[in-house]
């Protein structure tokens, strides 16, 4: 078992004081993906602060089987930049966010769930002006 499972376990079993190594390891490449994607430091410090919420919350649905924690928690964060993008109606080009996710993301993303991905930012319906 590697040193991120043994503190996911921890934080499972009630040490929610060991999800402070998961956060530091990850916070400020996360802190960038977002920025690549929404534009704005501060919008993306807070975006990476809400996925790490999420991630932690829902910890007990992660299965490491399936992804490394690093990758679930980029999808995360990448999901919640979209819904960001969305609601503030910025207009930013579908080419720049694939380029900036590729250039900011783990490179151990799977190529499926880079697909879903760029399927997803695909269905985005473009700005209205």
């Amino acid at each position: 078992m590697n040193e991120e499972q043994v503190y996911i376990e921890q934080v499972l079993a009630g040490d929610t004081s060991a999800y402070r190594h998961l956060v530091e390891r990850y916070q400020t490449g996360l802190i960038i993906h977002c920025e690549n994607i929404v534009k704005d430091r501060n919008d993306a410090e807070d975006i990476a602060q809400e996925a790490f919420i999420k991630a932690y919350r829902e910890l007990a649905r992660f299965n490491s089987n399936k992804a490394r924690f690093s990758t679930w928690l980029y999808k995360i964060a990448s999901n919640l930049c979209i819904n960001w993008v969305q609601k503030n109606k910025r207009q930013v080009e579908v080419e720049d966010i694939e380029v900036y996710m590729e250039a900011s993301a783990p490179r151990h993303i799977e190529e499926e769930e880079s697909a879903q991905l760029r399927d997803a930012i695909n269905a985005l319906e473009p700005p209205k002006y």
